[in-house]
């Protein structure tokens, strides 16, 4: 197993120069080579960079570099992060005197991984001070990923990664079912199964039917009992069209801007003057997605003030529907001049 906390970025709550949260990450265990912090509570975090399943964590403190056990950290505890924002908890230590503490963790997953110390909870010969020489971090050998994923009809987005488990994917109304093709970075030891049915690493699964909207698809991968979930969202577009029932365009006084021509649902492109500083858009389209300017609108509700130029150069405001289950987007175009 290789130490995946090596030369990665290490941040602490503070320390003292030049005694920085990267010496104790570089691999170097030396006495120069060590985070010293004067301000407990404390927090020292390591970010791996990308999703691991964690098997230890190690810390060496300064007894390793032939200081004596005083110097060494009494109390700590060690938490794990997959975003840096909630953490578990995977141990906690009050009583160490080891030079080296190795906390096995049970392959937990998580991209952070921190040391918390307590007020109080430092050094022996100085309690408010931590001193850690190096953190090494192993993930588990017991591979639960995928190498591949593929799908027969679509494109996967973002593009396949072995520790990305989030997809997406649309196709066409007239796809009506689909095949997922997944391989075992482990193959001799992993098994699969897609939306609970077995599959063979590099073989496609059974159809799966599509309904329009969104279908998602869970493939989860086992090896020796630990396991990892990757889900496709697959949305179908529908055969519908949506379109506007009503449009209509407010001064800052809300009062109506004439429109030419009159609104009709399947008509697309209008124009009228608006000598204002600024119109809303009020666009009714019951149960779709409409959006003016690329902004979400609720149906019925006014949009966002639109600064309106002053020139010759029509002010182009751009209405777009989209059916709420998924389908053909409906544009609808309003050119409006404003002289003064």
């Amino acid at each position: 197993m290789s130490n995946v906390a090596l030369n990665k970025t290490a941040t602490a709550s503070s320390y003292v120069a030049p005694f920085s949260p990267s010496r104790a990450v570089n691999g170097q265990t030396t006495p120069l080579q060590r985070w010293v912090c004067d301000v407990l509570p404390a927090n020292f975090i390591v970010d791996l960079g990308e999703y691991c399943r964690i098997s230890s964590v190690v810390f060496k403190f300064m007894e390793t570099v032939g200081w004596d056990s005083r110097y060494n950290i009494k109390g700590f505890t060690v938490k794990g992060s997959t975003d840096n924002v909630n953490w578990d908890t995977w141990c906690s230590e009050s009583g160490n005197t080891a030079s080296t503490a190795t906390i096995p963790v049970s392959t937990r997953p998580a991209r952070w991984v921190k040391m918390e110390v307590n007020s109080g909870w430092g050094l022996s010969i100085n309690l408010n001070a931590a001193s850690l020489v190096e953190m090494e971090v192993y993930e588990s050998t017991i591979d639960p990923y995928l190498s591949n994923l593929t799908i027969s009809s679509g494109t996967l987005s973002p593009a396949f990664n072995k520790k990305t488990f989030s997809y997406n994917a649309e196709v066409s109304s007239s796809t009506t079912s689909i095949t997922v093709t997944p391989t075992a970075d482990d193959p001799s030891h992993a098994s699969i199964t897609i939306n609970g049915q077995t599959v063979h690493s590099g073989s496609p699964s059974q159809s799966i039917t599509l309904s329009p909207g969104l279908n998602t698809i869970t493939v989860m991968v086992s090896n020796q009992g630990i396991q990892q979930s990757y889900t496709i969202r697959v949305n179908k577009l529908s055969t519908t069209v949506a379109y506007l029932s009503g449009l209509t365009v407010n001064n800052p006084r809300n009062q109506a801007i004439p429109l030419t021509p009159t609104f009709q649902s399947t008509t697309s492109s209008y124009s009228g003057t608006a000598n204002y500083p600024t119109v809303t858009v009020i666009p009714v389209s019951n149960g779709n997605n409409i959006t003016v300017n690329d902004v979400p609108v609720n149906s019925g509700s006014s949009s966002n003030p639109i600064n309106l130029n002053i020139g010759p150069t029509p002010n182009r405001i751009t209405v777009k529907v989209t059916p709420g289950t998924g389908g053909s987007t409906t544009t609808y175009d309003i050119d409006l001049i404003r002289s003064s």
